[in-house]
């Protein structure tokens, strides 16, 4: 009889794929193998990460409860033939067109590398300019650069689009461009760290048991790791962005929502009742009464008045009988 869920040995195996895949494909994510079936859950959380970054197109692997996808024979092998299927075809393009696989190695820059080497090194890489001689000067450099990149252009004319900034600036334009970049940076930095924190706290709330904290800092803490908060949009960004830009709709313009509108959209909700909530519909609360100074020699009723006043607590009345404080 077949088990139900998988096995040590196949996890290994998706485990293997899943690192050539990243390998080749620059990924991000990738799953790691379990050495018992008591880690299950994490495995198959990782195995769900990894499909949504691959955009799986098989619902049996991407939808309904995670610890019963693949619990069945059928979508185990359905997993199996989806994942050799993409590291076939990654392995295919990496041959005829070996420039990402290069990048994808490279990516990480060098501690002792600087910004401008860092990205100088990717851009010849991919035009091809690999045998460049180490006593180059900068301007026979740039010029085999610029005349690399024209060629592709002129190839290829439909494929970069027009620049957005088709006309130059001055010094002190740049100047100010570089402001307003600095003032925009500071800005989405502030809004960064507002949405990070209310990420940290959302994954928090979720760890008031303590049985499932680790498995859940297993997966979040590696994708937490990839998100910074500061920009990385520069000057760069602007001179490399393209016309289209400018034709950008939001979503919920006319023409959009005439071509996305749906039921659900006609669908109007009731009255619903007031929860209230408003301060300025309540009334104005009393105010405490005023400290008023205790009469001297006490008095019916009052509490701890003067000795054998009727008010006296624990005295005597004239009868004999106790008089009792209710």
């Amino acid at each position: 009889m077949l088990q139900e869920g998988p096995s040590v040995a196949f996890t290994q195996v998706v485990s293997w794929l899943s690192l050539e895949l990243q390998e080749l494909a620059n990924l991000e994510e990738h799953i790691n193998a379990v050495s018992n079936l008591e880690e299950i859950s994490s495995f198959l959380m990782e195995v769900s990460a990894f499909l949504r970054e691959l955009s799986c197109p098989y619902e049996a692997l991407t939808s309904g409860p995670i610890e019963q996808r693949l619990n069945t024979r059928e979508n185990r092998v359905l997993l199996l033939d989806f994942l050799t299927t993409e590291l076939s075809s990654v392995r295919i393009i990496s041959v005829n067109k070996p420039s990402p696989l290069i990048i994808g190695k490279e990516k990480k820059k060098d501690d002792d590398e600087s910004d401008v080497a860092f990205f100088l090194k990717q851009a010849l890489t991919v035009l091809g300019l690999t045998n460049i001689p180490i006593d180059v000067s900068p301007e026979a450099l740039f010029t085999d650069l610029d005349r690399e990149i024209r060629s592709l252009v002129e190839k290829h004319p439909d494929r970069l689009g027009k620049a957005a900034l088709n006309h130059s600036l001055s010094e002190d334009q740049w100047i100010e461009v570089q402001r307003i970049n600095e003032a925009l940076s500071e800005e989405y930095n502030i809004r960064r760290e507002m949405l990070l924190k209310r990420i940290d706290v959302t994954v928090q709330s979720f760890m008031w048991s303590k049985v499932h904290t680790n498995d859940i800092l297993k997966v979040y803490t590696r994708s937490r790791s990839c998100l910074q908060t500061k920009s990385n949009v520069t000057i760069a960004s602007l001179l490399a962005s393209r016309d289209d830009l400018l034709r950008l709709q939001k979503t919920s313009s006319g023409h959009d929502r005439e071509v996305t509108k749906c039921d659900v959209n006609k669908v109007l909700i009731g009255a619903v009742p007031d929860r209230g909530g408003r301060a300025w519909e309540h009334d104005v609360p009393r105010e405490m009464p005023q400290f008023k100074k205790r009469v001297a020699g006490g008095g019916g009723g009052h509490r701890g008045g003067g000795r054998g006043g009727g008010g006296h607590r624990g005295g005597f009345h004239k009868s004999g009988h106790r008089n009792h404080k209710y």
